[in-house]
């Protein structure tokens, strides 16, 4: 991509594209974070979301050629799917800790606040385990349909 053969390079710039990866995930998943199968559930479903446009579409074009939408592709790239899903599961609870550590935005100044606060918790803790779940099963079922 940047015109270097060599393996340091290459880890310099996939680390900084994680990093873009966790700073987006910061800014779209701020607050969210209340326990650890709220924060893993939305990190597994955001690494799968990146595996996506990233693996199949964006790699591809970055580095010359076409998007790779086959299923040769997709049994190639399944390692990556995993490594993705690995690292969504670890970003989710560092943020989260790194949020409570920072900004303990739990600690509200009023009722109208508290109680967006408790609607939020509740609709996150609802939404992201049924989230995480469809996220396993399609990262499961990848392997069968392409084989």
């Amino acid at each position: 991509m940047v015109g270097s053969d060599s393996a340091v390079v290459g880890l310099v710039i996939h680390l900084l594209i994680s990093q873009v990866v966790g700073v987006t995930y910061a800014v779209f998943f701020r607050r969210r974070s209340f326990d650890a199968a709220s924060v893993i559930g939305w990190g597994v479903s955001y690494g799968f979301l990146w595996w996506i446009p990233g693996n199949l579409t964006l790699l591809p074009l970055l580095l010359g050629a076409a998007p790779q939408w086959s299923a040769a592709a997709l049994a190639v790239s399944f390692p990556s799917l995993v490594s993705h899903l690995a690292y969504g599961a670890v970003l989710g609870p560092v943020y989260q800790r790194l949020e409570e550590r920072v900004g303990p935005w739990h600690l509200t100044r009023s009722e109208a606040t508290a109680a967006r606060v408790a609607a939020r918790h509740e609709q996150t803790l609802s939404a992201a385990p049924a989230l995480c779940s469809l996220t396993t099963c399609v990262a499961l079922l990848i392997p069968i349909l392409v084989s």
